[in-house]
């Protein structure tokens, strides 16, 4: 069973330090018999499809944990009825599979609540983060955008520069002045290069019109 998640909540920003330290406790806990799988229905699934034991999946993790597949911490929505306040999200690969982990990690125990298969990009939302937050994920998506339409752009249209202003996106061309008679040439591809997860565009989708502003074009975006 393949989930597709994409936008995490992250409850806090994670110094390298911490995630070294928490794959230390991790390896250190299993290699101390002190694990558990949780037994829920979509880790039951995840076992059923790749046809692994509890103990083969925790020894891949032992075998092959690192720092740089710690995400995010994130909140434990069933807390305080069930484990820590925060859980860990890990990235890695068991087997063939990609896959992302939800931990709980403790003095006593390392509780693996959640391995199910990934297809999508983790995506960290550090909007309501306690020590900070900050709207980064439309600097992601614009970003990612540009390097999506610069791959089917028509010759002398590619995106030449970006800003990013809370929601809005401003996008420069290299055609340079963009009005209503050039932007006919570009504008589908650049609607079509759109990524599809996160964002709609809200200017556009629902007045059908485009901004023209500054040499470039300003699209407001709303979340899904």
């Amino acid at each position: 069973m393949t989930l597709f998640e994409t936008r995490i909540h992250a409850s806090r920003h994670l110094s390298n330090e911490e995630k070294e330290a928490v794959v230390d406790t991790i390896k250190f806990l299993i290699s101390d018999n002190k694990w558990v799988i949780q037994n829920k229905r979509k880790n039951k699934d995840f076992k059923r499809e790749t046809h692994l034991q509890d103990e083969e999946i925790i020894n891949i993790i032992y075998k092959y944990i690192k720092p740089q597949n710690i995400v995010a911490v994130i909140p434990n929505r069933n807390y305080p009825n069930e484990g820590s306040p925060e859980l860990y999200l890990l990235k890695m690969f068991i087997k063939k599979y990609s896959v992302y982990v939800k931990v709980d990690v403790t003095e006593n125990k390392v509780e693996f609540w959640s391995i199910h298969s990934l297809t999508s990009t983790l995506d960290r939302d550090y909007q309501y983060a306690s020590d900070g937050a900050e709207d980064n994920l439309p600097k992601v998506f614009a970003k990612e955008w540009e390097q999506k339409y610069n791959s089917i752009a028509p010759k002398g249209y590619k995106i030449v520069n970006k800003f990013v202003n809370g929601k809005n996106i401003h996008f420069d061309f290299e055609c340079g002045e963009v009005n209503y008679d050039n932007a006919k040439n570009f504008i589908n591809q650049l609607i079509d290069s759109k990524p599809k997860r996160l964002y709609d565009i809200y200017s556009i989708g629902k007045y059908l019109q485009i901004e023209a502003v500054a040499g470039g074009i300003e699209i407001e975006l709303e979340e899904k």
